[in-house]
């Protein structure tokens, strides 16, 4: 099927269905697993402000001050 947007600079050509980047999800039951705390203790951390599940670099650095500081 060809590209019908005339402001596409591919138009007229076809596509051939590339891959596009792997999205990867992660739960706050999987963030409880991996900084060893329960789910409600994530959920209170999130709703204090001390962890943005949203933010990849905010879970990382959570997780890991759990994990050092036991």
């Amino acid at each position: 099927m060809p590209i019908l947007d005339k402001d596409n600079p591919l138009f007229g050509r076809e596509w051939r269905g590339g891959r596009s980047c792997k999205k990867f999800y992660y739960t706050i039951e999987d963030i409880a697993k991996a900084a060893g705390r329960s789910v409600g203790t994530i959920r209170n951390d999130t709703y204090k402000k001390i962890l943005d599940a949203d933010d990849l670099v905010s879970v990382a650095k959570y997780v890991s001050e759990r994990l050092n500081n036991g």
